[in-house]
């Protein structure tokens, strides 16, 4: 049951011109109102579930250094992948990676001298 009120309160949220505040409020004052405020710790946690996995579906762009976030943002877009922001990723030796819903574009070096080792190891 808290499943199916987190989706609701997703789905509603998440429609233009929604007030996400008082969508809560009202929430709220139902469960009083028919005795089921118990649900609400259930209804957050079903809810965080449901913002994970939009999240995960989300494009998102990961540099080496903040200098390189402009252009990154720019060669992605140009793959198709448009992120807002970039995010640094200190894994990364240099270069950028994106993703977008399970697609990923790895320009890093990072990527060039995995791809160099696995070319001298491999017969």
């Amino acid at each position: 049951m808290a499943e199916l009120y987190a989706q609701a309160l997703y789905t509603e949220a998440h429609k233009d011109g929604a007030d996400a505040k008082a969508l809560v409020q009202n929430l709220a004052t139902h469960l009083k109102e028919h005795g089921r405020e118990k649900l609400l710790p259930g209804i957050l946690r079903a809810l965080q579930k449901i913002e994970q996995k939009h999240a995960k579906l989300l494009p998102t762009v990961e540099v080496a250094h903040q200098d390189e976030a402009h252009h990154a943002l720019e060669e992605a877009a140009k793959h198709g992948i448009h992120a807002t922001r970039a995010h640094v990723n200190h894994d990364l030796i240099s270069g950028w990676r994106a993703t977008e819903k399970g697609k990923l574009i790895d320009n890093s070096s990072k990527q060039s001298l995995l791809t160099l080792y696995r070319k001298i190891i491999t017969p």
